[in-house]
């Protein structure tokens, strides 16, 4: 079993500014998001099965649900989050990251996640809401977790507290029907146990005396701050029109159609500047290679424009 203080916090604190109130028994403790999806992709895909993905999206979910058999569609990204579909392919999944999408950090619209709701009865298939990053928004209200809006508990929930407290404690948390809930467990038991117990106390004593919510509030600013300076530069060296919705730890760009991120990538590095090419992020091969993901968690404030310049410069040089 769970530490409880974890499972009261988690059910208390965490979840209600979701909009989700459950007890207890409908909440596994994991080692990170991750490990809810690898949990949930063994007890609920079988070899063959059709799981849909964002696309682009994050590869580990596509990786997770590859390696358990699934055969692996895609959902289209745009402005308004993934789109929503006539025909799902008979698909037993669909894995959604609603509050920011991942990569690109849109949001998907209040009417989408309805319809998606709406769909998962029609087609018959269960939604799987990562809510990875959902406390790092810098302008406005969060939006109410897809799984508060689904009456119909077909929305499974995953949670992390990895990305505030620290990548290498690796405790995150699961939200769904009880009877689901006991065979995750089951599952659990014969891979982990169950993560450490004097690492979920830890974490449950944190939330308890209120030092959490301070580390959130101080990490959310030092990220706005940083955000409003990466945003504020992209927009002025990278052409067209670019998505930067205020959130999360990183930036989707678009570079000019003629530079090929994946070999821009190679001499970005020589001078010092990291980032991902785009082409990763993509279910299938995308027409062109010119996106890419710049991240701002990392490095101190000072060095952000000056990077990003740097990286613009280099546009010039891959000219054919």
């Amino acid at each position: 079993m769970d530490d409880p203080l974890l499972l009261e916090n988690i059910c208390q604190q965490i979840l209600p500014a979701r909009g989700i109130f459950v007890e207890p028994k409908n909440v596994l403790v994991t080692l990170g998001s991750q490990q809810g999806l690898q949990l949930l992709s063994e007890c609920l895909l079988h070899p063959g099965d059709a799981a849909l993905v964002e696309s682009p999206g994050y590869m580990d979910a596509r990786h997770v649900f590859s390696r358990a058999g699934a055969r692996l569609g895609s959902l289209p990204v745009d402005d308004e989050g993934a789109v929503p579909q006539k025909s799902y392919s008979h698909a037993k999944l669909v894995y959604l990251t609603p509050s920011h999408q991942h990569p690109t950090n849109v949001t998907l619209t209040a009417k989408r996640r309805l319809d998606f709701i709406a769909d998962a009865v029609r087609h018959n298939f269960i939604i799987i809401e990562d809510d990875y990053d959902s406390e790092l928004r810098y302008e406005g209200q969060p939006s109410p977790a897809m799984a508060a809006l689904d009456p119909n508990g077909r929305t499974i929930y995953l949670g992390t507290m990895s990305k505030v407290l620290a990548p290498g404690i690796r405790i995150g948390f699961l939200v769904g029907p009880e009877p689901l809930i006991t065979i995750l467990r089951r599952i659990r038991r014969y891979q982990h146990r169950q993560p450490p117990g004097q690492i979920q106390r830890a974490v449950a004593l944190m939330y308890q005396s209120g030092d959490f919510k301070a580390s959130l509030q101080s990490y959310r600013r030092a990220l706005n701050t940083r955000w409003h300076t990466a945003a504020k530069i992209a927009r002025e060296v990278f052409p067209g029109r670019q998505m930067l919705p205020p959130g999360g730890t990183g930036l989707w760009l678009k570079a000019p159609d003629h530079v090929d991120t994946r070999e821009l990538r190679h001499r970005a590095k020589k001078q010092g500047i990291l980032f991902d090419s785009g082409e990763k992020y993509f279910a299938e091969p995308h027409p062109d290679n010119c996106y890419l993901r710049i991240g701002f968690a990392s490095i101190p404030h000072e060095r952000i424009e000056s990077g990003i310049l740097k990286l613009a410069h280099l546009f010039d040089s891959s000219r054919p």
